[in-house]
């Protein structure tokens, strides 16, 4: 396997069931800036599973840099904020060291079924988080309850919340 460069204080490791994932090698507090999201900007027909949807048919594509290995949860300990237009990963609790970083996916991405059928390329999944939050199938924002929108409202990117109240 690869080495995967991170920041000082992070590190990929192997998840049992999920792959790899991001942990933190010291205490992060609430609101550290952890790193801008990298990758490329691409379109739907030309997207993986390590992709962050900025807009109907734009997508920041990783390219294995550490933050592509962060895991979804529906109960996450980081979000993603937007610096004008760019992605930047957030400490949203209090973190010990030894925690995985997570993010909620569904904050980002509409249509995962969509995005799938596009590029021809598994996007959606079932979720592993084993929290008391999980939503079950991971498939984009628009497929959430109302209730579970409304949960993650302060947490959506700048696309989703122009679609917030649009389904």
């Amino acid at each position: 396997m690869q080495t995967i460069r991170c920041p000082e204080g992070f590190e990929v490791c192997t998840v049992e069931g999920k792959g790899r994932g991001v942990f933190a090698r010291r205490d992060l507090q609430a609101g550290l800036r952890v790193c801008v999201c990298s990758g490329y900007i691409t379109d739907m027909k030309n997207i993986t599973a390590m992709c962050l949807q900025l807009d109907a048919n734009v997508f920041l594509q990783g390219v294995g840099e550490f933050d592509d290995f962060i895991n979804h949860s529906c109960d996450p300990n980081c979000v993603i904020r937007f610096e004008g237009e760019t992605p930047v990963l957030f400490v949203l609790k209090n973190m010990l060291e030894g925690e995985e970083l997570t993010f909620d996916y569904n904050t980002t991405d509409w249509d995962m079924y969509e995005q799938e059928a596009s590029a021809n390329s598994d996007i959606a999944f079932s979720c592993r988080c084993g929290t008391a939050k999980c939503v079950g199938d991971i498939k984009g924002f628009r497929y959430l309850s109302d209730s579970q929108r409304s949960e993650r409202k302060d947490c959506l990117s700048p696309f989703l919340q122009s679609r917030f109240s649009h389904p």
